[in-house]
């Protein structure tokens, strides 16, 4: 019996688009690639275990990361560039909603949602402020 070396698979020059639903506890991701849905599952609330399971499930992809500003602030966007991933954050607001959905949110429809609606090109991003002028503002929105 003759044994075959498999070469591990590579997805190089694909692109692998990622909602992400942020939570304390955890993220909700929900990933999407050639217009196919490809799974939604609860991660870590940190931008590297993101990274490493799609690294590890999609090696030598492209990754695309979309998330709600709000609380949380730019520093996950700011990680996922560092990383080499795009990521823009979005204005909760700009993101349409089917009737059905606004009736039954959950995590997992949220973030469902978000990749759907960068996947179509129907997301602008926010402006993400350098560093020190996100401290600055934080600064003055805390002495006002």
């Amino acid at each position: 019996m003759v044994k075959t070396k498999y070469s591990s698979v590579s997805f190089k020059g694909k692109d692998f688009f990622v909602g992400i639903d942020q939570g304390k506890k955890s993220w909700v991701i929900s990933v999407k690639s050639e217009d196919i849905a490809l799974e939604t599952k609860s991660v870590d609330p940190r931008p590297e275990t993101v990274y490493k399971y799609m690294s590890s499930r999609y090696p030598e992809g492209t990754y695309h990361m979309v998330y709600e500003g709000g609380y949380w602030g730019f520093w996950a966007q700011r990680e996922f560039e560092r990383l080499g991933c795009e990521c823009i954050v979005i204005n909760p607001a700009d993101v349409a909603e089917k009737s059905k959905e606004r009736r039954r949110r959950t995590d997992r429809s949220d973030a469902r949602k978000l990749v759907r609606e960068y996947y179509n090109g129907d997301l602008d991003a926010l402006y993400i402020p350098d560093q020190e002028s996100e401290n600055f503002r934080t600064l003055v929105r805390y002495l006002c």
